[in-house]
């Protein structure tokens, strides 16, 4: 589950394979130095970049209007002056990429950073998700409110290298030669650490999961004999050693299959029709040439003159084909974007603005939050919370079961009767 999830949400970014993996175009002027000033919880005065550069100050209406005017911020990133920070820092040290790139490489940073100091817990998993449309935000690199297949297909590559260049932000923490560069060694490293930080959030969604499912008399808590009926089911019985002493990476290979309800549920948004796109294609698909054929005079031998022509239609249909996988891979990214247009386009102009980008993530949000309550407190799967599915939700808090953390905090307290409250009546 581990894999599965990170890669949907955020290796599709990544097309170096790198485990996990969006100033400025809309709020702020292209070539500004952004700010590292001080954020709650933070240092106060302005603070230096990670590579000692001291950016200059703005004021506060600028940098709310930086974090805020049509760039679609990631909530993971934790704090304006760790976004300002790792803006700053890309500016510096990113070569020949659009404002675009550049914000979702900052906000990639952020979101790292974020996840290794292990604030990721299940109130912000469904941040990861949303790293998808950031992705596609940060495609239209002229801002248009369109996608050209030369910004779908070229936008391939500048994700190739941007994992390992990120990781050279955190320093000798995954340089460890100081070399300035990332080696395939440090990279296997970096992705054994970030997996690591992720682990114990995929603990506490077998937690909730497990009280979902196996919550057999709805009384909001799991007995020992409804946790022994679940592993039963699951050909676990009470003398296996791994029910007494486990990691949480053992537990996803015991327990992954009862997440897929729970991880469809996170889905940020859905992806366009690939198959269609993937079908249009295999009709354009030539075989390449065959040898024989080419044998012009039919001696059964291919002479200078006929190997030369047979060579050059095969490199020929060779290029063809790599353009046609570069245009396919480009109509793939636009099947996705188009989703996106039918999600956040308002004025029905089949372009999506600034002002919609802000407003669809917003839209994608709720939507997204509506959908993991109804799996977590819809008993019955009808779309409706019934007396039965309250009177669950109130005997879990009396309880103070896990249950009843209704916003997904960790903590189970009068603020998850308020979440409760408000999401059932007004759903």
């Amino acid at each position: 589950m581990v894999s599965r999830v990170i890669n949907s949400a955020i290796w599709s970014a990544v097309a170096a394979g790198a485990v996990l993996m969006n100033l400025v175009g809309c709020g702020r002027q292209e070539g500004a130095t952004p700010v590292a000033t001080a954020d709650s919880g933070e240092s106060s005065g302005a603070e230096q970049g990670p590579s000692g550069n001291q950016p200059m100050l703005v004021s506060g209406f600028a940098r709310l209007e930086a974090a805020t005017d049509g760039i679609p911020t990631n909530p993971l990133v934790g704090s304006a002056a760790r976004l300002e920070k790792a803006r700053a820092w890309v500016e510096l040290h990113v070569g020949d990429r659009s404002p675009r790139e550049r914000e979702m490489q900052a906000q990639f940073i952020a979101m790292l950073e974020s996840m290794l100091n292990n604030e990721v817990k299940l109130d912000r998993f469904g941040s990861i998700m949303e790293f998808q449309v950031l992705e596609l935000w940060s495609k239209d690199a002229d801002g248009d409110g369109a996608l050209s297949v030369s910004e779908a297909g070229g936008s391939q590559t500048v994700f190739a290298g941007m994992f390992d260049e990120s990781l050279i932000y955190f320093g000798d923490q995954f340089d460890a030669d100081g070399d300035g560069t990332i080696n395939d060694e440090e990279t296997y490293a970096a992705n054994s650490v970030i997996e690591s930080s992720m682990m114990p959030v995929f603990g506490m969604i077998i937690d909730r999961v497990q009280a979902v499912l196996w919550d057999a008399n709805a009384d909001g808590s799991l007995s020992e004999q409804e946790i022994g009926v679940g592993n039963a089911e699951l050909g676990l019985d009470d003398e296996d050693l791994r029910l007494i002493e486990t990691s949480d990476e053992e537990r996803y290979t015991m327990y992954g299959s009862l997440t897929e309800g729970f991880e469809e549920s996170w889905e940020f948004i859905e992806r366009g029709d690939h198959g269609k796109v993937y079908e249009s294609f295999q009709e354009s698909l030539v075989e390449l040439p065959n040898r024989l054929d080419y044998d012009f005079d039919g001696d059964g031998d291919l002479s200078d003159i006929e190997n030369q022509a047979f060579l050059d239609e095969q490199a020929s249909m060779v290029k063809a084909g790599e353009e046609r996988e570069r245009r396919f891979q480009a109509e793939i990214v636009r099947s996705d974007y188009g989703v996106a247009v039918q999600e956040m386009d308002v004025d029905g102009d089949d372009r999506i603005s600034d002002a919609e980008w802000t407003a669809g993530f917003g839209k994608l949000r709720r939507a997204r939050d509506a959908r993991v309550f109804l799996y977590l407190y819809d008993s019955d799967d009808d779309g409706v919370y019934s007396e039965a599915d309250v009177t669950q939700f109130m005997n879990a808090y009396d309880a103070g079961s896990i249950f009843a953390d209704a916003d997904l905090n960790g903590a189970v307290d009068v603020r998850d009767l308020v979440v409760y409250r408000d999401q059932v009546l007004g759903h």
